[in-house]
């Protein structure tokens, strides 16, 4: 393989965790390269944060869905080119295709061989499926609902946590009848607060949308669900039950460990194998901001940035966007 480059970090994925982490590094003088697959800005700006939070913002001003979806899409390519401005300015090399861990010190990315005195592997997450239920037909993922060009007249959404809360949210101000499934014996079960998804239940009820907690989904058959004993239809179905971490191709043959949550890492974002770090999705986390908080502190510990420091979670941000909105800071319990 003749095309061989070489730098001081390679990060292989460009959502928040993966740019920002760039950004850090070529800020303390490291030479970064950036691998990406698909459109820089990962699930958060292209499927995720980004145009959730758009069609939200337009969801109580008396758009149509159709004019909503446009003012998404601009929201997105603003996102996309404003990440691209970043990377370019920071003089990050961007590399678009798809890596393949080669070593701990070098990725394969089709004809080119990248090496890296250090790997941070920040290949984010996909959404999940149930044993018994898998996306196609009528059950739809979050960017799958996304690509919807018009407003299904229904809609089930199986999950009560903060994705399913706030599609159901947004999709029922837009005038969709909205069913939301949770087989937990409330919403937002990984909120430790009961208040706030009584109160979050209570004002889904008032704006017409029928919330079933305590009931699991028994089956799934076209557009008719089985769940609890109630038959539920829908136009369309919406599978929201969480995330599953993905990982870059050869990350097995390197030996990095990997936990049920995702790559197994320590404060710093080590793994155990040296030279190679973990953020993002990828280590689980499920929030963006996290993803990016990861990689500065990955970068700064890379390069030796004097007042470097381990992650702190005491005092994590959280929203739920939906109506009302919801905002949490540090460890919410009981």
């Amino acid at each position: 393989m003749s095309d061989e480059h070489f730098y001081d970090l390679v990060i292989i994925g460009g959502g928040p965790g993966g740019y920002v982490c760039a950004i850090r590094a070529a800020q303390l003088g490291g030479r970064v390269a950036l691998i990406e697959k698909a459109d820089l800005g990962g699930v958060c700006a292209n499927a995720g944060c980004i145009p959730t939070k758009a069609l939200h913002a337009s969801a109580d001003k008396g758009l149509s869905f159709e004019e909503a979806k446009k003012r998404m899409k601009n929201a997105v390519a603003r996102s996309n080119k404003g990440v691209e401005f970043l990377l370019k300015s920071n003089n990050v090399d961007v590399v678009k295709g798809e890596a393949k861990l080669v070593s701990v010190n070098q990725v394969e990315v089709g004809e080119k061989l990248i090496n890296g005195t250090n790997i941070v592997i920040a290949t984010g997450s996909c959404d999940a499926e149930l044993p018994h239920i898998r996306f196609g037909g009528h059950v739809l993922s979050g960017p799958g609902l996304l690509n919807l060009e018009t407003m299904p007249e229904t809609l089930a959404v199986i999950g009560g946590g903060y994705i399913g809360c706030e599609f159901a949210s947004i999709f029922n101000s837009f005038g969709s009848k909205v069913s939301i499934i949770e087989a937990d014996g409330r919403l937002l079960p990984r909120i430790g607060e009961n208040e706030i998804a009584e109160t979050l239940e209570k004002c889904m009820k008032r704006k017409g949308i029928d919330v079933f907690t305590n009931c699991k989904v028994d089956s799934v058959n076209g557009n008719q669900i089985i769940a609890g004993g109630r038959r539920i239809e829908a136009v369309k179905i919406l599978l929201s039950v969480g995330r599953k971490p993905v990982f870059p191709a050869g990350l097995d043959k390197i030996g990095v460990n990997v936990g049920k949550q995702g790559i197994l890492v320590d404060e710093k974002m080590k793994t155990n194998i040296g030279g190679v770090y973990a953020i993002g999705d990828a280590v689980g986390g499920g929030l963006a901001h996290v993803a990016s908080a990861y990689g500065i502190v990955a970068a700064e510990n890379i390069l030796g940035y004097e007042n470097k420091k381990g992650m702190d979670y005491s005092v994590i941000p959280s929203c739920v966007f939906t109506f009302p909105e919801i905002a949490t800071v540090g460890d919410i319990k009981e």
